[in-house]
């Protein structure tokens, strides 16, 4: 039996037929509209089984793995009387192929797909010459265990985030060596994996790529918002200690207390989208996405600033704070000014802008306004901002320091009048807009396409 481990021809040899035994291993209803989901998700399927060659080349076919229009090349050993060689060879044809020849058709972009076997693969390992091969090898067969895992562990060598799924015992070293590993059954192999499927198929995997460009995507936004959050605290501190003014507690409490915390739970409740897209996430958080996004929005932040204090000094009606009226020991009422008003509602405006944009899916998350709590929290958030803004003179706006009162001190009584108010309201709402185009527009629709078609290029080349 030693012997005979590595030559298939040589125990097949001198035999007598007794009888025929059928298996019939049928595919899954699900299992070629699993293929075709993560083919148009732009993620390359390969087989990795222990079955015989042919066996392997049927199913890739009929599950939609292999194209029908395209070429199978099957490369194997075959003994000679002298030595063991690696003949490649069209399954439907028969027509053979050396190695050089294969290499050439897959440099010439051929429509064909390369199978080998474990003993062929073993081969390619040893010559070194399966990192050339490896990324257009669809079908690997007679698998032994130890291959499978050496088979996952030199695709993710090359850089690629590598996934496995598998049902049996012999797939639990690849299982647990690759990036992501996924059961399907609930035997010895649901032990070892990450995951585990309950309705094993392979529809499991379609999900699980879902939730993870989900989950990426939603991870970054959460980033993005607390970075651009504080960079929005940070400007407005440099404006206040400008002018020489403050907001109030309450306007802190407000942001920090109940916006900031509120935000950031429910913008990590977004959904997946139901359909892999053929573009995936970025995964750099220094990348030019995650870079355009945050400074783009923070630069549309500072000139809407900028405008709203220069639209309120400009007012005839304006009143420039003078701090050296307060009493150094009460120093919460230098919120009692105008400028600390608008400085107040800027920002609070702002923070719930980037809450908004950075939520946005249908790419790989589903639509901000199937994020329901997300978007009962904003309209609570803006229903109490609008409120402030423009409701009259109460005990809430007194408390919040609002200077559309008569609680300035220093000054004449010269309330913010609701003139100035709406006026202002026009300037959030711009600044809205042209946050939501930019985001919208620039940093994922057609602009970030056209550069990205122009100047991006894929780190790691492969046929889906």
């Amino acid at each position: 039996v030693v012997e005979f481990a590595d030559n298939r021809e040589a125990v097949d040899e001198n035999l007598s037929l007794l009888g025929l035994i059928l298996f019939r291993n049928e595919l899954k209803d699900d299992t070629a509209d699993a293929i075709a989901k993560l083919k148009a998700g732009d993620i390359r399927t390969v087989m990795i089984t222990g079955d015989n060659a042919m066996c392997g080349c049927y199913i890739a076919r009929q599950s939609g793995m292999v194209s029908s229009s395209s070429r199978v090349i099957l490369g194997e050993m075959v003994s000679t009387t002298e030595v063991k060689k690696l003949v490649w060879r069209d399954v439907d044809s028969e027509e053979e192929y050396d190695l050089p020849a294969v290499k050439n058709l897959v440099e010439r972009g051929e429509d064909v797909e390369l199978a080998v076997t474990g003993v062929a693969f073993d081969y390619l390992v040893s010559m070194g010459e399966i990192k050339g091969l490896l990324l257009h090898i669809r079908i690997y067969s007679r698998m032994t265990p130890d291959g499978k895992v050496e088979c996952v562990k030199l695709h993710m060598e090359t850089g690629a985030v590598t996934g496995m799924c598998g049902d049996g015992g012999n797939d639990c070293g690849a299982l647990r060596f690759a990036h992501c590993g996924v059961a399907l059954s609930d035997a010895e192999a649901s032990v070892v994996s990450p995951f585990t499927s309950k309705s094993k198929t392979i529809q499991s995997v379609v999900d699980l790529c879902r939730e993870g460009r989900c989950s990426l995507a939603t991870s970054f936004a959460s980033v993005k918002f607390l970075v651009v959050y504080g960079l929005i605290s940070s400007m407005l501190w440099v404006f206040q200690s400008y002018h020489t003014v403050m907001v109030s507690q309450w306007c802190w409490i407000l942001s920090d207390g109940f916006s900031l915390l509120g935000c950031s739970y429910f913008i990590t409740l977004a959904k997946p989208l139901k359909e892999l897209k053929p573009v995936r996430p970025t995964s750099s958080l220094i990348g030019p996405t995650t870079l355009v996004s945050l400074f783009g929005q923070q630069v549309v932040n500072i000139i809407f600033q900028c405008f709203s204090v220069h639209l309120l000094t400009s007012e005839v009606w304006y009143c420039p704070f003078s701090p050296e009226y307060i009493d150094a020991a009460k120093w919460w009422l230098m919120a009692d000014n105008h400028l600390s008003t608008l400085f107040f509602f800027t920002i609070i405006f702002q923070q719930h802008t980037a809450a908004w944009v950075f939520s946005f899916g249908s790419i790989y998350r589903q639509p901000i306004w199937k994020n329901y709590l997300l978007m009962g929290f904003l309209a609570v958030l803006a229903t109490i901002d609008l409120y402030l803004l423009l409701g009259e003179p109460n005990a809430v706006t007194d408390q919040f320091r609002i200077s559309s009162g008569t609680n300035v001190v220093g000054l004449p009584d010269i309330p913010m009048p609701l003139s100035f108010r709406l006026k202002y309201l026009g300037v959030v709402l711009g600044h809205f807009i042209v946050s939501v185009f930019f985001q919208h527009v620039v940093v994922l629709g057609p602009v970030r396409s056209y550069f990205r078609k122009k100047y991006h290029s894929d780190a790691i080349p492969m046929r889906q």
